[in-house]
């Protein structure tokens, strides 16, 4: 049978979204081509006549998709402000309007520019379901090879991206080095291979149903499995994991519809015990199951956060497209962290918290027709071909619904293109018309207006389109003003442009760049920010300041806000307030020692060290992030700097010695040696020398942590398990003669120290090792031979050692081995430095 014209622009269409709709928003203008080539495809199936008439669910359907596309643009509407001040919070937006002095209909969506690019984002796979509905059923059945050719070559990408650590990854991606195949997150792939798996089996079904190529198409069928499993795998996906055995199992169920399952049991169970042998030979499996070991992960923290957005905001609707400003003006302390939540990771709280009741009641009516549409066709009867189409469809839909409580594959195009193709394979086909009173799908246009008025209502959004792919370009290179340009509507591209202007000295420009921002977003904290700013440069003290606080209560992302805020909270006398805003910083791993000088600089020093201590010593974001911060703090600030650390040292969750390497590198470097004795003396406890049992090693040289030796000795010095005491790691010496060998630096007080280890030698005679503690500065202190009988035997070992009064507070301990030693190697272990008591 010919394939009609319409399949075949379905099908490009198709295979676009599949080859492109997995990069992401870093690249703007593969999305811009895909919204264009769907609206080329809508303008097509508009003006052209369909020769079928069009069953109720499908009428249905269409009615449900002009809807999806219309509630976006409805949110845009402006309203009243009588009305819009009276919806969930308005709070804060009603407030910068009365600060503005502004009194102006807004609308209902709290970001225009997040709408409208959402709208957008809907557009390649409106098209694809309108040109689904137009075609025959086994035309459809045929686009599900598109589907599976693109997750094989996926999964087989994938494989390789894992194997080679990243190789052949074809987008910029965090996620570099897992399987993410033709996406930029592996999630995402590990969703299109699963939902795949279905479609699979119905095409394996199909061709079994002809009656020939049992063998080889039941291994065919299995095949694919194995390679959709090991990819899956690759992206250590959890939910991809816990999904897995449901889609084999559906699949499966599909393969042995159409014959006896005896004839299938063979060939299938020989193949699934070759997917079982290589999933447990496969260090995925083994990789994948130890990221469960992270649970409960971050997203309990977001979601709890998206829950009291849902109280603070309401189900009226924020608008689609603002999760981002939304979410971080409700963002909790806890859940701060360098990263930006994009998305809420269960799509369905993200629909409700966007769309509100109206997007809710609109999803869960696409599920009732889904249903209908199945239970119509079950008491219809019909092929058995149909049913089976039916139920892998239903199958697929099942598994992208099931991962998105964790995730957002359906605002990826790739997915949700398939998405699109899946709804319409269930929806039934078209008949034909039997009068001219049946509606068509499409009309001709008989009239020049009409014809204009489809033009325009293309033309519109494809403006919009070429707008928002050029402007969002324009963004990602540092072109403010040009993306300002191209898209008046861009929120980002006007607040972008406020700051440059500020920091350029521009306040006439920042402060108009900010207004427009603040007039297309009212909760766009930086914008705000800056208008505060710049009535605070201009002496308006009240306004400014007001208008500041409004920023910082939309969250703790804008990071010129939050040091405002920290020093805001000092002079009101709110320490907690102004460590909290620190702390905001601090997770966000960025402006750390600004923060950290704004808090040692506070008035009332002894109530924001007691605060400074307890946070150091509770919070894991402050440790290591409060000791870096020393080495670019000025002087006079460095001495509380200190005094905190050596607090939090004596408190009852000290600081370990790793913890406290830089922070004492840091005094010594900027001459604080008394201070940074102290604090070395307090994390070492009784035994000052680290590590001497060598357990730890360096993962990057191999060498002992905590110690130092030359590279060149390298070779010659490693940590093993003598053969002689199997469970011990000792160190190994080898090479001969006299050479600088394995040392650690200490900071002990004048007087005296007692080393003790155990030592053993495999050497034909006796072997002699220096041991050296001796003044880093002068090289002036005790040097003293150790001589280990020959036997490999361990033996104890006791030396003692005097630390100088003067000029000695960095020590180096340093083992030596002596001239003219006799080939063969030494071991030591249990290496410890206790204070002497004579």
């Amino acid at each position: 049978m010919a394939r009609s014209k319409e399949f075949k622009l379905v099908a490009v269409m198709l295979g676009l979204t599949l080859a492109l709709g997995g990069a992401g928003a870093s690249f703007p203008l593969l999305a811009m081509l895909l919204q264009l080539c769907g609206l080329g495809l809508i303008f097509y199936l508009v003006l052209t006549r369909g020769v079928h008439a069009v069953q109720p669910e499908s009428r249905v359907a269409i009615f449900l998709l002009c809807a999806t596309l219309a509630l976006p643009l409805l949110q845009l509407a402006p309203l009243p402000p009588t009305i819009w001040r009276l919806l969930p919070g308005r709070q804060v937006p009603a407030e910068l309007d009365a600060l503005l002095g502004w009194y102006r209909w807004r609308p209902l969506t709290l970001d225009v520019e997040g709408t409208l690019r959402s709208f957008l984002n809907l557009l390649p796979a409106a098209a694809i379901f309108l040109g689904c509905l137009r075609l025959r059923a086994s035309e459809r059945v045929q686009l599900f090879w598109v589907v599976v050719t693109f997750a094989l070559v996926g999964a087989l990408l994938g494989t390789i991206q894992s194997v080679t650590r990243g190789s052949f990854t074809p987008y910029p991606s965090a996620h570099r080095g897992y399987a993410v195949g033709l996406f930029v997150n592996r999630n995402h792939n590990a969703t299109l291979i699963l939902s795949t798996m279905p479609l699979v089996s119905l095409l394996a079904a199909l061709y079994l149903s002809r009656g020939k190529g049992l063998l080889v198409t039941t291994l065919g069928a299995i095949a694919a499995f194995v390679v959709f499993s090991v990819a899956i795998l690759g992206t250590t996906s959890r939910m991809a994991l816990l999904l897995l055995p449901i889609g084999l199992a559906l699949a499966s169920l599909l393969l042995i519809q159409r014959q006896h399952a005896i004839k299938v049991a063979v060939p299938a169970g020989l193949a699934l015990s070759a997917v079982a042998l290589i999933l447990l030979l496969s260090g995925g499996f083994a990789k994948t199951l130890m990221r469960f070991s992270s649970l409960p992960d971050e997203r309990l923290n977001y979601w709890s956060d998206v829950d009291w957005a849902f109280h603070r905001y309401g189900l009226s609707g924020t608008g689609y497209g603002t999760f981002v400003p939304v979410y971080q003006s409700a963002e909790s302390l806890e859940s701060v962290s360098p990263q930006i939540i994009n998305h809420a990771h269960n799509d369905y709280f993200e629909i409700l918290l966007e769309g509100g009741i109206p997007a809710a009641l609109l999803f869960v009516a696409v599920l009732a027709v889904l249903g209908l549409a199945l239970v119509r066709a079950r008491k219809r009867g019909g092929s058995t071909d149909r049913s089976l189409v039916n139920i892998a469809a239903a199958s697929s839909i099942l598994l992208i619904l099931l991962f998105s409580l964790v995730d957002y594959p359906l605002r990826m195009p790739a997915i949700s293109g398939t998405f699109a193709l899946l709804c319409a394979a269930i929806l039934p086909t078209q008949t034909v018309r039997s009068s001219g009173t049946e509606v068509a799908l499409a009309l001709r246009p008989r009239f020049p207006l009409m014809t204009v008025t489809a033009v325009l209502m293309i033309a519109s959004p494809a403006l919009l389109s070429m707008q928002a792919g050029l402007s969002a370009r324009a963004l990602w290179q540092g072109s403010y003003a040009s993306a300002s340009k191209l898209a008046p509507w861009s929120t980002a591209a006007h607040q972008k442009e406020a700051n440059r202007a500020f920091f350029l000295q521009k306040p006439r420009v920042a402060s108009a760049e900010a207004a427009r921002a603040v007039a297309l977003s009212p909760i766009n904290a930086p914008a705000i920010r800056t208008l505060g700013l710049v009535r605070l440069s201009n002496g308006e003290t009240v306004s400014g300041n007001r208008l500041m606080r409004l920023a910082a209560a939309l969250g703790w992302r804008d990071l010129p806000t939050q040091l405002w805020a920290i020093d805001a909270a000092k002079k009101t006398g709110e320490l907690e307030k102004a460590v909290d805003r620190a702390e905001g910083l601090l997770r966000q791993q960025t402006l750390a020692p600004a923060a950290v000088l704004q808090l040692l600089d506070a008035p009332d020093w002894t109530t924001m060290r007691a605060l400074l201590v307890e946070r150091v010593a509770e919070r894991p974001a402050w440790r290591s992030t409060f000791l870096d911060a020393g080495k670019d703090l000025p002087a006079a600030e460095l001495d509380r700097w200190a005094e905190v650390i050596q607090s939090v040292s004596g408190n009852r969750a000290p600081l370990t010695i790793s913890d406290s390497r830089t922070a004492v590198q840091t005094l010594v470097e900027r001459g604080r040696l008394r201070s940074a004795q102290l604090l070395w003396q307090q994390t070492h406890g009784r035994s000052f020398v680290t590590n001497g049992s060598f357990d730890e090693v360096d993962d990057s040289s191999g060498a002992p942590k905590y110690w130092k030796l030359a590279s060149e000795n390298l070779a010659n010095v490693v940590v093993e398990q003598p053969e002689f005491s199997p469970g011990d790691h000792a160190l190994r010496i080898t090479a001969n003669g006299e050479y600088p060998g394995v040392w650690q630096d200490l900071m002990l007080k004048p007087g005296s120290y007692d080393l003790s280890l155990r030592a053993a030698a495999g050497t034909p005679s006796a072997a002699t090792v220096q041991w050296q503690l001796v003044c880093d500065r002068s090289w002036v202190g005790d040097r003293k031979p150790l001589t280990i009988r020959p036997g490999k035997n361990w033996e104890k070992a006791r030396l003692s050692f005097t630390v100088p009064d003067q000029d000695c507070p960095i020590q180096r301990l340093e083992i030596v081995r002596a001239q003219a030693m006799p080939r063969g190697p030494i071991w030591l272990d249990d290496i410890a430095l206790t204070k002497g008591f004579r």
